[in-house]
């Protein structure tokens, strides 16, 4: 099945007054801001770069610099100067931000395209483990610090570009960032907002669906996810959303290279597997049984365990079920009480997948995973 590359033939000679500006766009925009553009695109929003300089000056910095969060990354890099539709979109206003003591993980990159808009794009988690972190202080906090650093760019790339409207996207936390700066906003700037994009990103917790700028913001959003989309159904969601055909399996259907293009729009289904509706309904059945200080005591103890973890060639952490358990299990005499925490807080999230499993007895491997619980009893 054809997918971003494939796109960028069917679609790439073709500009935005041949062609306008659609959701397949907003996605590869979205991707675009995963790369480290670090003194290649300004810092301000007075001075620009082109897609296709940006790309050019990023390759030709040795590969060990690069940074590169996916093999597809670097060819979106070659190939994007080749389209006459993205190479000569102006680049400006780049922010990457890390902050271990806020546990805050932020980039955002604005991009003038041809058609007079402006499109803000906001990276998504990256490799970091802080980036990680400050997504699973969404589960108990209204307003995580990316959230907050989201909309005060947004605003001032609105003050910038006063006379041009405004689409705002990001693929997973970036699609979160774009709908929170959206929902931010006065109203004199959400009425500039032509679009917010959303791409498999997670949702909110109940209080930011209540907001104002919220509601009026909600109308322009547009969500898609993957058929056995995990990350995109977390927490709470308000909008309505649209199934696209990936072509891989469970967790890596988050990528967005695997997403099934044809034409100038995605492959859509009618709805998500049942195995997606089963992990959302786990996941939300469990955290409902946690209060907000367990949220954040489960999250910050998995955190400890997590930074502590092995590391591999490249330094980074080696992260698996088994590392976790073990650690938790080494835990000292005066953090029993965590300890038994920490296995009360599994024993809710195995009751959640039971309760869950009930509803889904037919689906492959949960009904038969219900029925040896029973049996086990």
């Amino acid at each position: 099945m054809a997918n971003l590359f494939d796109y960028l033939i069917w679609r790439g000679d073709l500009t935005l007054s041949q062609s306008p500006f659609n959701d397949v766009d907003s996605l590869i925009l979205s991707t675009l801001s995963y790369v480290f553009f670090e003194n290649i695109v300004p810092e301000n929003m007075t001075e620009t770069i082109s897609v296709k300089e940006a790309s050019a000056a990023f390759l030709s910095r040795p590969r060990e610099e690069w940074k590169i969060r996916d093999a597809d990354d670097e060819r979106l890099l070659t190939e994007l100067p080749e389209s006459r539709r993205f190479s000569e979109i102006q680049l400006c206003g780049y922010v990457n931000k890390l902050d271990f003591a806020s546990e805050k993980q932020f980039s955002a990159v604005t991009m003038l395209l041809e058609d007079d808009t402006v499109f803000v794009a906001y990276r998504g988690t990256d490799h970091s483990l802080v980036g990680w972190k400050e997504d699973f202080n969404m589960s108990f906090m209204d307003e995580v610090p990316s959230q907050k650093e989201a909309a005060e760019y947004l605003k001032k790339v609105a003050l910038q570009f006063p006379r041009k409207k405004l689409r705002v996207g990001g693929h997973s936390k970036g699609g979160n960032l774009a709908v929170y700066a959206a929902a931010m906003m006065p109203q004199s700037i959400q009425m500039d907002i032509l679009s917010v994009y959303n791409h498999d990103g997670p949702g909110f917790r109940d209080g930011m669906l209540q907001k104002a700028g919220y509601q009026m913001i909600l109308p322009k959003v547009e969500t898609f996810v993957p058929q056995s989309s995990v990350i995109g159904m977390l927490l709470e969601h308000e909008e309505a959303y649209t199934v696209v055909e990936s072509t891989e399996s469970g967790f890596m259907q988050h990528d967005p290279y695997s997403w099934s293009v044809l034409g100038a729009d995605f492959v859509q289904l009618e709805k998500l597997t049942d195995h997606s509706r089963f992990l959302d309904q786990t996941v939300k059945l469990w955290l409902d049984g946690l209060d907000e200080k367990q949220r954040e005591c489960f999250v910050d103890t998995i955190y400890e365990v997590v930074t502590t973890a092995p590391v591999d060639a490249f330094g980074e952490a080696i992260v698996s079920p088994k590392v976790i358990f073990s650690a938790l299990q080494a835990l000292n005499d005066e953090e029993e009480e965590t300890k038994r925490f920490m296995g009360d807080s599994v024993k809710l999230l195995l009751q959640a997948a039971k309760r869950t499993a009930a509803e889904y007895a037919n689906l492959p491997g949960i009904g038969k995973w219900e029925r040896r619980n029973e049996n086990e009893k």
